[in-house]
């Protein structure tokens, strides 16, 4: 029999605030994750954890756990090409260098050449120990695996899928990948190709808790 943690399960859908999901996330990975490690830290983890984020929703309010530098450093890790050491590496090089042309530029064009394509895909993920990580100083598999792009009666949706996620500092993760969707699709009205802000979908196949920060999730979690 398969194991019960690989199961799908219902998404998460919010329509308000971003901080109303982020708390529900951790509390849905509080209390049904198991208990698994990482190297030598307890976790919490849950697998299938999926986000559906309507284009009503607000992203500026801040919960009270949340840590606004977080915010801060996940936006230019994943808008620019800078790497940040400390958090593993770069998406924005990956996104813009790695394979010698900018994927979101071509993800654009693409959009604007056919609205019903299903083929604007980027991929973050090479293998481990190529030399394109190798050469761009980044040795840590990246957390973030692909970002997609759907036009759809006249929204852009952008669908994101991480291998891994640490829950407590997702909100960096889900703030970061709302500027990118609000940046291409101005990038695609600028084209020429009529677009408004659509769903932004998020998948974490493997998403996590780490011990040192049990204590302040179980808090956020007993107050949803």
């Amino acid at each position: 029999m398969s194991s019960p943690f690989f199961f799908s399960r219902p998404p998460i859908v919010e329509r308000e605030s971003m901080a109303l999901a982020w708390t529900r996330y951790v509390s849905q990975v509080m209390t049904e994750g198991s208990d698994g490690w990482d190297g030598s830290e307890r976790t919490k983890e849950l697998f299938n954890v999926s986000l559906d984020f309507a284009s009503s929703v607000e992203f500026d309010t801040l919960h009270r756990s949340m840590d606004s530098d977080v915010q801060r450093r996940y936006s230019r890790k994943l808008l620019t090409p800078d790497i940040d050491k400390d958090l593993g590496g770069s998406y924005g090089k990956r996104l813009q260098e790695s394979y010698g042309f900018d994927q979101l530029e071509l993800m654009v064009q693409r959009l604007a050449d056919n609205p019903w394509t299903k083929n604007c895909c980027a991929n973050l993920l090479h293998p481990p120990g190529s030399s394109i990580e190798a050469l761009m100083g980044m040795t840590r598999t990246a957390c973030l695996k692909n970002v997609q792009l759907l036009l759809r009666e006249g929204e852009l949706h952008l669908v994101a899928e991480f291998r891994s996620q640490n829950v407590m500092n997702s909100h960096g993760n889900f703030k970061a990948l709302h500027l990118l969707h609000r940046r291409l699709c101005n990038r695609l009205v600028a084209a020429g190709t009529a677009a408004d802000l659509g769903m932004m979908i998020v998948t974490v196949r493997a998403a996590h808790v780490y011990e040192r920060d049990f204590d302040r999730c179980a808090q956020v979690a007993e107050a949803q």
